[in-house]
């Protein structure tokens, strides 16, 4: 079919051959903008040339009812149109973006360019031959309009679907200004939010065939609830009927079972011919249809893909990459090949991505995808082989720049193939250390966020405030958390507690120890270099940062006068405006000196930890009213941008000592201000070690129990999360008791056979260290209570008092009373 005029036709192959005939009788919508928005309706809408404001006018075609009349909306577009584009969404609704209200040809600056989207609901009906159709988020009354664009896209701009459900817009006429026909928006539409305003929780897709035939069954594997699927054919043109996009929705074959899910490809290619398209499922959110990040799929005649796509399994991730050495621009690689275990595996990776970059570590699926690609990566070996690789001709490397590396890997299970979590991120100049890290469970996976806890010379254990990064996601009323070490430490753990904080968007809420403020950033007034420069615009968030080197310092003047300070404090944050940055390190060790794994070559352990902390670190000095410094605080940075406030400081000048080299990002001064937060402890579900089983009444209170994490434990810690209130935004604080050390601790042996019977293994080590394992085994389920008494016989304490499972067990105990006392 196509449209001329007032007028549409179509050419009949099916009847008589090469014949035209006027299809669908007159409606008056001058050229407007069309789409098929299911395979048998088009719609078209808006109009191109009038007297004045342009035709709201929407009217819809069935092309297979047999009927002669178009069908108008049940109501108009609240934004008259001409020059706009309609692009298809996974709902099965249209949204109509840019155009303006003026004849072809118009000057755009007074054309009243249309910045607000709307969109078309083809669901609503009323009768069987009048009303189809509903416009809502641009017209008069809409209880949650849609948000403007940045610039006016008119005549000639484009617009088209993205995997994600973002729909991008780009371009416009040539009398538009270059930032408008040079420039690129994404509008993210209403059902990726959930009505709070937080971001909406997608069906998590993690494959499909790759290729797949009309009329034919195929494999989809998605681990929660469908509801729809659909598959979307992105357009190729833009203010016309885009004759190529097209929405066509498809039948689920059978009952979902787990994550297996099967399809009805389409029947015919006059449905939907053959090419690529979007593969998406959407699940049912109290009647919203939130769609899944999509998956491309190719439609044909021909045969379809062989792979096993109920593989939702992806390869490990990959946690001990190393830069081994630098010669000249080439770096060698070394790493442990990862496992795959996933259903139909061959029990490796099949396919890496490499990717390296400068100066920022590579951390979250963003970073790797926003560093630079190495061409032809090696093939993984046999899972649990060593593998090296040298990276060559990369860029020469400054004095002060740090290359970064991260591997992903996947396998061969299915079209888009599930892609292993990012490797952990290998630096050269090395400044690897053991600190353990902190994972949060959010929409797209593990995200890992920093590392936590302080490293110390005797074992004593500290607090340590740290603000989440990302979103987490909230599954049945909970989200997760996960603790792990990678390197060469051991962690003890006394308690984790997080503690959601929920305030006005116009604040800030930051944590200094166990208090949350509430406040505001301002510039602080100035800041120099050692050498006198003036460094103030490389730390006020906008670029990469100053780097300052071991023994270097800055002077900070907090204010133009000493009567300006207001009641606040010094924060340190970074290049993200309104999130994470400030000081960065490679786990409290830029500088040079020994590594945390220097103790594998025969440095001491205590050694070890005592050079980490005395060649890293800033010192936060104020002045002693004598005419020296004293030192506020000793700031020992995370392994990824953070951000720190140090209150107690008086109006004038501070200054920061480097005792490693390290990343400062932003300098301000936080201003205390507003009171309205609520505050609550979330409730601890769940603690799970990877290798000692059950451990949340360790992690649960200080004292007597404690947990330890060494190379390879991972801790998954789950809390209820109640919703957040309407109008609020919501910041986490994880608040973690515990410390870090290089001194690894003996492990219980293990027991070779499964437990027939109750026993009490003897601690180990022993004599005990700064703690002892307690190991036992227990037959049954059953209550069960563990009793230390001293040489006297007196009851000291008790590590474990609690229901069980069957099976073997270790149990941390830090040789504390039940009052917290450490015993001889």
């Amino acid at each position: 079919t196509f449209s001329t005029g007032p007028r549409t036709y179509k050419f009949d192959y099916l009847g008589t051959a090469g014949a035209w005939e006027e299809f669908g009788g007159e409606y008056h919508l001058d050229s407007g903008t069309g789409a098929l928005v299911r395979p048998n309706l088009f719609m078209k809408c808006g109009d191109h040339f009038g007297e004045g404001a342009a035709s709201p006018g929407t009217a819809s075609f069935r092309v297979d009812d047999g009927s002669t009349l178009w069908r108008p909306s049940v109501n108009s577009m609240g934004l008259g149109r001409r020059n706009h584009t309609v692009t298809l969404l996974p709902t099965g609704e249209a949204i109509a973006t840019g155009g303006d209200r003026l004849p072809h040809g118009d000057s755009p600056a007074t054309g009243e360019p249309r910045l607000r989207p709307e969109i078309w609901d083809p669901t609503y009906t009323i009768g069987t031959s009048s009303g189809l159709g509903y416009w809502y988020g641009a017209n008069p009354g809409d209880a949650t309009p849609l948000a403007d664009g940045n610039v006016p896209r008119s005549h000639h701009s484009a617009a088209i679907l993205l995997p994600d459900g973002r729909v991008m817009t780009s371009g416009g006429h040539d009398t538009h200004p270059p930032e408008v026909k040079f420039s690129v928006d994404q509008y993210s539409p209403p059902y990726l939010y959930q009505p709070g305003g937080a971001a909406a929780t997608r069906p998590q897709l993690f494959g499909a065939q790759g290729r797949i035939q009309w009329g034919q069954p195929f494999r989809i594997a998605c681990s929660d609830p469908v509801a729809e699927i659909c598959l979307v054919r992105p357009g190729a043109a833009t203010h016309t009927f885009n004759q190529d996009q097209r929405y066509v929705p498809l039948a689920q074959v059978g009952t979902q079972v787990g994550h297996k899910l099967m399809a009805m490809a389409p029947a015919n290619a006059q449905v939907a011919p053959p090419g690529h398209y979007l593969l998406f499922v959407l699940r049912n959110d109290s009647g919203r249809k939130v769609p899944s990040i999509a998956r491309w799929v190719h439609l044909s005649g021909a045969d379809t893909s062989s792979y096993d796509t109920w593989d939702i399994v992806p390869p490990a991730a990959i946690t001990n990459l190393l830069v081994n050495s630098n010669t000249g621009n080439d770096y060698l690689l070394t790493w442990t090949a990862p496992s795959d275990a996933g259903e139909g595996s061959r029990g490796k990776a099949w396919k890496y991505e490499l990717r390296w970059r400068k100066n920022t570590p590579i951390t979250t699926l963003d970073d790797f995808f926003a560093s630079t690609p190495v061409a032809n990566p090696p093939t993984p070996l046999t899972a649990g082989q060593n593998h090296s690789f040298t990276v060559t001709g990369l860029p020469a490397r400054g004095a002060n720049e740090t290359y970064y590396f991260a591997i992903l890997s996947r396998d061969a299970a299915g079209s888009d193939r599930n892609w292993s979590e990012v490797s952990n991120s290998a630096d050269w100049p090395s400044n690897s250390g053991g600190c353990p890290f902190v994972d949060v469970e959010t929409a797209e996976g593990w995200s890992e966020e920093n590392s936590i806890l302080a490293r110390s010379l005797n074992g004593a254990l500290s607090l340590d405030d740290y603000r989440l990064r990302s979103t987490p996601r909230v599954t049945d009323g909970r989200i997760r958390l996960r603790v792990r070490e990678d390197e060469q430490e051991v962690t003890t753990l006394d308690r984790i507690r997080l503690i959601a904080v929920d305030h006005a968007p116009s604040l800030l809420a930051r944590s200094i120890g166990e208090r949350v403020v509430l406040g505001s950033r301002l510039p602080v007034h100035r800041v120099t270099s050692s050498t006198g420069a003036d460094i103030t615009s490389l730390v006020d968030g906008t670029g990469a940062g100053y780097m300052a080197s071991a023994g270097e310092t800055l002077f900070v003047s907090l204010t133009p006068s000493a009567s300006a300070l207001a009641d606040g404090a010094l924060g340190a944050t970074g290049t993200q405006p309104g999130g994470g940055g400030g000081f960065e390190d490679g786990d409290g060790g830029k500088g040079g000196g020994l590594t945390a794994g220097d103790f594998l070559r025969g440095v001491s352990p205590l050694a070890v930890d005592a050079l980490v902390l005395g060649q890293s670190g800033i010192r936060i000095e104020a002045p002693d009213g004598s005419g020296g410094w004293r030192t506020v605080r000793v700031r020992y940075p995370r392994e990824h941008d953070d951000e720190c406030l140090t209150d107690s400081l008086v109006a004038g000048e501070i200054r920061m000592v480097f005792q490693g080299s390290h990343r400062v990002g932003r300098l301000a001064r936080f201003v205390y201000g507003g009171d309205e937060l609520s505050a609550q402890k979330l409730p601890l579900v769940s603690a799970q070690h990877s290798r000692l089983g059950d451990v949340t009444s360790a992690l649960d209170s200080l004292g007597n129990l404690t947990t330890v994490v060494e190379p390879g434990d991972r801790v998954e810690i789950s809390f209820e999360h109640p919703p957040v209130p309407e109008g609020l935004v919501r910041d986490y604080f994880l608040l973690s008791h515990g410390v870090y050390t290089a001194d690894l601790p003996a492990r219980p042996e293990p027991v070779a056979e499964a437990p027939l019977r109750f026993a009490l293994h003897g601690a180990r080590p022993n004599p005990a260290g700064e703690q002892a394992a307690l190991a036992f085994e227990t037959a049954a389920e059953s209550h069960v209570r563990i009793e230390v008494f001293d040489v006297q016989g007196r009851r000291v304490a008790e590590p474990v008092d609690r229901r069980m499972v069957a099976g073997r067990h270790v149990v941390a105990w830090a040789r504390r009373d039940a009052a917290g006392v450490r015993l001889a």
